[in-house]
């Protein structure tokens, strides 16, 4: 949809092959290959898409984005941040639920991204009976308890950021406002306001620093950060490898965020070329054997 509606010309530029699609035999096309979805691969490819990276990872200088056998999944990703100081809140497995917890906690599943499976839940029997009635949905592995953090402003404004890692860039491409705590954008509240600050943020692209160090943390080359800011402190929410790329409201359709999406487009397209130019140099420095 994205190249389709926002951007047709770089469908000369990018590829989409599915992993089902994948030919594992012969010689790899040139460019640069991003591993995607690695959150939770169907059943039956995860095998699959490992041995497709290792199969390109044997032709030499062949540049990859994602590495799907060192990927930090959501919990070890957020407790990870945890353990470095980073997050202020914490997240605890079903089986760590008799432990310490921070409430009020909410429930979400460790592997989607739908959000979250219930309400904050402020007491230990509200959250056991809520577990005990989300396990009759079996994948018990996968619950994930997450303890609330208030990231809300003096004037009870919640803010969520987005922003992409592309190769060695990190491009913004949202700030939503909202009463809620979970803020999405259908949720968002609209203000010229907002909007302006919003505009701001993706031009200012004020936290490039720590975000890059975050991803190289998590291993991510390619992917959506979500985090928000408390006390003047980044606090992370996840990371996508197959995010949303939006730009819908591409230039002229009239939008109120318009610009957003311009600017977006073009620092976003910039960076997916970075890429292309750095797989033609690595490939220009040692082409496959004939």
């Amino acid at each position: 949809l994205f190249l389709d509606k926002a951007a047709p010309e770089l469908k000369s530029l990018v590829s989409v092959l599915h992993y089902e699609e994948a030919v594992l035999g012969g010689e790899p096309a040139q460019g640069t290959y991003v591993f995607t979805d690695l959150e939770n691969p169907a059943p039956g490819l995860r095998t699959r898409v490992h041995d497709l990276f290792r199969r390109l990872s044997q032709v030499p200088d062949l540049r990859i984005l994602n590495n799907p056998l060192e990927f930090l999944q959501r919990t070890a990703f957020l407790k990870m941040l945890r353990e470095r100081g980073i997050n202020d809140y914490s997240v605890h497995t079903f089986s760590e639920c008799l432990g310490p917890i921070a409430f009020p906690v909410f429930i979400r599943w460790a592997d989607d991204h739908g959000g979250p499976r219930s309400p904050l839940l402020h007491t230990r029997w509200a959250l056991f009976s809520r577990l005990a009635w989300m396990t009759v949905l079996g994948r018990r592995s996968k619950l994930l308890v997450v303890e609330f953090l208030d990231t809300s402003d003096q004037e009870g404004i919640f803010r969520k950021y987005g922003a992409f890692r592309v190769g060695e860039r990190i491009v913004p491409r949202h700030l939503f406002h909202g009463r809620e705590w979970m803020v999405k954008v259908g949720t968002a509240l609209k203000s010229q306001e907002f909007l302006e600050e919003e505009l701001e943020y993706i031009r200012a692209n004020p936290h490039a620093d720590e975000l890059m160090g975050i991803f190289r943390a998590a291993g991510i080359e390619y992917g959506r950060i979500d985090y928000s800011v408390r006390k003047g402190r980044l606090q992370i929410w996840e990371i996508n490898t197959n995010p949303t790329i939006g730009c819908i409201s591409a230039p002229g359709n009239g939008s109120s965020r318009r610009a957003v999406h311009a600017h977006f487009l073009e620092a976003f397209s910039a960076a997916l070329r970075d890429l292309d130019r750095a797989g033609q140099s690595a490939w220009d420095r040692n082409p496959p054997s004939a």
